[in-house]
Parts: structure tokens; C-alpha cells; sequence
């Protein structure tokens, strides 16, 4: 039974790679156009080619996204707050918003670095932000590029830590990766990833970060308690920051030990 069981997903892999190739291919020639012809691509239709695209690599990857509380998940443009811990994270979150009805389309801050990888080529599709950290001219006009994503009605998530995090604890959150929920006007969703850390990392690594992948393909993401504008705009956004953390780190540990 075990056998047949296994040939089955071995057949199933089979017929579902050139499928994905074709995918692959069409999605970046997608994005190449609309680099040219931007109006003929609205976030909408760009968003849901991503998704299957992303959809079919994380069934390919044998990978189960859960979402928990999803009565937080945003459906309208906000400022998403997430823990990182894995190159997985950005397809993981655009599987959980892809999934569900009736929620914004979504894109991120990504460093400047990624965006020639076959990935991130892909994920100009959905008007992702690349920042360069070294360049303060180039960093104020993707915080204005920001905003006018969040104004056409797209989510945009960004990961506060500035890298991945390859430990069982959260990174310090830098409170300039709020900045855009305070220009905006927009509500804040904290998010944590729970069992992506080590998926997509090489041995190497892992094993310089004295840090074991998590096992199993069942990924959880937890939405917690939305935070409104109006709740925020008046403090200092570092403290918001360290506040946001905390929730999340929180979060990670409790789910963790479940």
C-alpha cells in the first residue's frame, strides 16, 4: 500500500513539472510585459498568476499552509508585520492570502539584492519594492512607491527583522519598516510564520546557525489582532516596533511547543 502510495505521488510530480515550467516561462514573460504595457496588467489578474504559479511549486514541495485566526485577515490594504525565517516565507504568505475570499492582493520589501533572482523577477509582477539600504535618495522614493501601492488597494508586507532568521528566537524589529503604516493611515497586521525555518536553506547554513530545519511541510500562518491607525500614529514608532515583536514572538514560542 505504502508502495503505491508512493508511485502515485512519483506519477503525480511527473505530469505536474512541465506544467510548472510552462507556468514559470509565462509568468516571466508576464512580468517582462508589464514593465512595458503596465495597463494592461491590473494587481488583480497579476496577483492571481502568482498565486497558481506559487500554489503548484508549494504542492510540488509537498508544503500545507494553515491559516489561524482567520477572522484577522485583513480585507482591505494594510501594513503586514511578519517573522522571517525562511526563503519559503513570500510564497507561504502569498499562498495564505491567495486562498482566502474577499482579501487584498499582496506584495513586499524585498533588499535590493534579490531582485534579479528568477524569484524575485517574478515577483515584479506584483509590484514588489526592492530598497536599496545604502542609497538614502533611493530609500525616500520607495517609501513614496509604497505608499501608492497601499493607495491602489494592495497589502504590502515587510519583514521587520531585515534578513532571515535562522535561530528559534525573533530578530530585533527596526521601526523604519513601519514608517509607511504611519504616512499611509493604514492598519497594522502582525503575522507569524510558524514551520518554514531551514525550508529552502542550504546544509551549510543551517549547520552555521547551530539551527535543525523544522520538520514536516505543514506551515501555520497565525494572524493576530489587527492594530488601527489611530491606536499608533501618536507613539513612537520604535515602540510600536518592540510592541509588535513581542506579540509576535509570543506567538512563535506558543505555537512552537504545540
Amino acid at each position: 500500500m505504502r508502495f503505491c502510495l508512493r508511485f502515485l505521488q512519483l506519477l503525480s510530480l511527473v505530469l505536474v513539472l512541465p506544467v510548472f515550467v510552462l507556468m514559470l516561462i509565462s509568468s516571466l514573460i508576464s512580468a517582462k510585459n508589464y514593465e512595458s504595457i503596465p495597463e494592461n496588467y491590473p494587481p488583480e489578474i497579476r496577483f492571481k498568476k502568482v498565486y497558481r504559479l506559487v500554489s503548484l511549486f508549494l504542492y510540488i514541495k509537498g508544503v500545507k499552509v494553515v491559516i489561524v485566526n482567520p477572522e484577522n485577515v485583513p480585507k482591505k490594504a494594510v501594513l503586514v508585520v511578519a517573522n522571517h525565517k525562511s526563503n519559503l516565507d513570500p510564497l507561504i504568505l502569498i499562498k495564505a492570502f491567495g486562498k482566502t475570499e474577499g482579501v487584498p492582493p499582496l506584495t513586499f520589501i524585498a533588499k535590493i539584492e534579490l531582485q534579479d533572482t528568477w524569484l524575485f523577477k517574478i515577483m515584479k509582477l506584483i509590484d514588489c519594492v526592492f530598497i536599496d539600504r545604502k542609497n538614502l535618495r533611493q530609500m525616500a522614493a520607495s517609501l513614496e512607491q509604497q505608499q501608492q501601492i497601499i493607495r491602489q488597494g494592495t497589502a504590502l508586507c515587510v519583514f521587520p527583522e531585515g534578513t532571515r532568521v535562522l535561530s528559534r528566537q525573533i530578530g530585533e524589529f527596526k521601526s523604519g519598516a513601519l514608517k509607511v503604516a504611519y504616512n499611509a493611515f493604514v492598519p497594522i497586521v502582525p503575522l507569524t510564520i510558524v514551520g518554514s525555518m531551514g525550508h529552502m536553506e542550504s546544509k551549510k547554513r543551517l549547520q552555521k546557525a547551530q539551527v535543525e530545519r523544522d520538520r514536516g511541510y505543514k506551515i501555520q500562518v497565525i494572524f493576530n489582532t489587527p492594530i488601527n491607525p489611530i491606536n499608533f500614529n501618536q507613539i513612537d514608532s520604535q515602540n510600536v516596533a518592540n510592541n509588535v515583536w513581542r506579540e509576535i514572538s509570543q506567538t512563535y514560542a506558543q505555537y512552537c511547543q504545540d
